[in-house]
């Protein structure tokens, strides 16, 4: 053939092969298009369990729903499968179904223990008929009771293959395995939206219907503990499945002190492997986290059981030789606080009065405290932080405890602690019925500063704006341990350890006074902007002890040099002196106007609060401000200027018809009303 020929052929033929290749390609991809692939596994059951009453009207319906239910459950091959499919929302059950009496739910029940299909749908064609007029609700509780047999089938497979991975499983098997009860038993507790029934701003399905897989799962789950608890104890166990095995236990248990019970030992023993002690740390703190998750106001005594019994293990093992040890052990104590401080704060047991928290923050001050104050001392900067942070809430929830009522309200019944759903009685409740009072407001100062989770960092958050109330407490005695160590943290080459041990002092109030140089010091050599700011405060909170080295130092701080936010605390911190604060006279006179209008009506105040003839010294100055006409001040500090004068009385009496002619000349009303009060406060005292 001629090699143009063969050329041309060649082409032709890589032509048609090529456009037979793209019209096969194109319906194959239409074909799998128009043909989507069917559903399987969980899918399918999900689709199936999902079925609407409407679909299911008569005996065949409900015989092909309890077969199809059936075919997809026995679908779901692999364990979380099984997990999910117990999980899923469409699992719910009427509640209030009125127009079957109890006989005839158990002819249903009856009906439906029928494994034969034809003598089944006999059985519900038959009760259907009876029926008459309430074939809906029949249908319903033909619905509920096929759920509930498949139910119980999933949790018993689920439980099983649990248990068969966890005894005979390979090592990867049995740690997901046990990840997986962790993470299906912290699942099953956001899926139990009946704990939020009459909870505003959470939504429920109806008052009708509730999600029950969320209960019974977890009282399957625990059934597992023993297994759980055999590879925890067993040494020769490897170390990744024990750890495993720790951290799911403290998400099952319940039982605070049988979950002590395994982990103390691994805690105190100084053989064990330094990862399973962190994880008995952690399990410790994360079986407080989930009890607080999910508090209820009822049973307070309970979580008052769970502080008393497992704060004192965690802070036996602070002293751990592993950072990270101690790190989990300070989490417990953390999780701790949250749920005293959640307590207190709850109206309900808040009511029951101040004995009621006495035994547990007694407890907590005697075998708690003492230990976290010498973390104060860690060679780990952050635990320093995380430590004088926890100490710094424990002593504000001491002056919230010792704010409530001293003697109980006889109106107030409290619910008796029972045996029943994780709740730990407590002999309290039994001594005193009745007792009742008001809970406490944290102030906001305990929360400038929040520990990172993070062992190698602590992160700094935000600072509150000074001013928020602080009440002044009587909650630790001059001298204490805490007190002398938070002085030595003064000192401390970590400025985070610094602004907490500040902190720490500013919440016990007037038992800091021991500290005062401390602070002083840290106001004239500190680098850090804010422990200046944290001291200042502080101080000002002892207002008017050691006034002598306290108002120049303060004073000192309100140099052009400074930082405007620190300068505004230190003027502030003056205001609480009064009259003791008058060495600052002449200085607050020559910075009256260098800041912004914040920080000049703090001098301002600052002012007032010395008063008298010491006070007076500084009013020429306060004359040249409102005069000033080069930076016109607005009208908030011309009005508080006016007011200055009025405060002093007749030692203003030299200003009088400056205000006299403000209060007849000034176009602003609210200037000429304050001139107008100024003027008759002045003519009043001097009668």
């Amino acid at each position: 053939m001629h090699p143009t020929c063969r050329a041309t052929t060649t082409c032709w033929f890589r032509f048609a092969l090529g456009l037979s290749l793209a019209l096969g390609m194109s319906f194959s991809h239409n074909r799998l298009r128009a043909e989507p692939l069917p559903k399987r596994g969980l899918d399918e059951f999900q689709s199936v369990l999902s079925r609407s009453e409407k679909q299911l009207v008569d005996a065949p319906a409900l015989v092909k729903y309890r077969r199809d239910l059936s075919k997809a459950a026995a679908d779901l091959s692999t364990l979380p499968d099984l997990s999910r499919a117990l999980l899923l929302p469409e699992w719910f059950f009427s509640l209030l179904v009125t127009g079957v009496s109890d006989r005839e739910k158990v002819s249903i029940q009856n009906a439906i223990s029928e494994v034969d299909d034809v003598r089944f749908e006999s059985a519900a064609e038959k009760l259907l008929q009876n029926a008459k007029s309430n074939v809906v609700d029949f249908v319903r509780v033909f619905i509920d009771e096929i759920k509930r047999e498949e139910l119980s089938k999933l949790l018993k497979r689920f439980e099983d293959r649990a248990h068969a991975r966890l005894r005979d499983g390979r090592e990867a098997e049995q740690i997901a395995t046990l990840n997986l009860l962790g993470d299906t038993m912290n699942n099953s507790r956001r899926q139990d939206v009946s704990r939020f029934a009459g909870v505003p701003g959470v939504m429920v399905t109806t008052v009708h219907d509730i999600v029950p897989t969320a209960t019974e799962l977890r009282k399957q789950i625990r059934e597992l503990i023993p297994d759980m608890k055999r590879l925890i104890l067993t040494k020769d166990a490897e170390v990744p499945i024990r750890v495993a095995a720790i951290r799911a236990l403290s998400n099952v248990e319940k039982d605070g002190e049988k979950l002590i019970a395994v982990l103390k030992p691994l805690l105190t023993s100084s053989d064990t492997h330094n990862k399973i002690r962190r994880a008995a740390a952690m399990g410790l703190a994360n079986m407080l986290k989930v009890n607080a998750g999910q508090m209820y106001s009822s049973r307070s005594a309970s979580y008052l059981e769970y502080v008393d019994r497992i704060a004192p293990v965690a802070a036996s093992s602070l002293a751990d030789k592993d950072p990270e040890v101690r790190y989990g052990c300070l989490m417990a104590c953390q999780q701790s606080a949250d749920i005293l401080q959640a307590l207190v704060k709850d109206s309900q047991a808040s009511a029951k009065g101040r004995y009621f928290f006495e035994p547990t923050i007694k407890n907590v001050k005697r075998q708690v405290i003492p230990k976290i104050d010498s973390v104060v001392r860690d060679k780990v900067p952050s635990l320093r932080v995380i430590a004088c942070r926890i100490l710094e809430r424990l002593v504000l929830i001491d002056q919230q405890i010792r704010n409530l009522s001293e003697k109980p309200r006889l109106d107030i019944e409290p619910k008796k602690a029972t045996d029943k759903g994780g709740v730990l009685p407590d002999p309290r409740l039994g001594q005193r019925k009745g007792l009742s009072g008001s809970s406490a407001r944290l102030p906001s100062s305990a929360s400038r500063l929040r520990a990172s989770t993070n062992v190698n960092a602590v992160r700094l958050v935000a600072f509150q704006a000074p001013g928020d109330d602080l009440p002044q407490p009587k909650a630790i005695q001059p001298g204490t341990p805490t007190v002398k160590t938070m002085i030595e943290a003064l000192r401390d080459k970590d400025y985070r350890v610094r602004i907490s041990a500040v902190d720490v002092l500013e919440s016990v109030g007037e038992q800091a006074e021991p500290a005062i140089e401390a602070l002083v010091e840290r106001l004239r050599v500190d680098e850090n902007k804010f422990v200046r700011w944290a001291s200042a405060r502080t101080l000002g909170r002892l207002a008017p002890r050691r006034a002598d080295i306290v108002v120049p130092a303060l004073a000192r701080l309100m140099n052009d040099n400074e930082d405007l936010s620190v300068k505004f605390t230190a003027a502030s911190a003056l205001e609480s002196y009064g009259p003791a604060a008058k060495a600052a006279v002449n200085h607050l006179a020559r910075v009256i106007n260098r800041g912004d209008k914040d920080y000049i009506l703090a001098i301002l105040r600052t002012i007032q609060s010395i008063g008298g003839s010491d006070g007076a010294r500084a009013l020429p100055n306060v004359e040249w401000l409102l005069l000033l006409k080069e930076e016109p001040q607005p009208t908030s500090v011309r009005i508080e200027c006016i007011q200055t004068f009025g405060h002093f009385g007749r030692l203003a009496s030299a200003y009088r018809d400056l205000l006299k002619k403000i209060m007849l000349d000034d176009p602003d009303e609210s200037v000429r009303n304050a001139a107008s009060a100024a003027i008759l406060s002045i003519d009043d005292t001097g009668r």
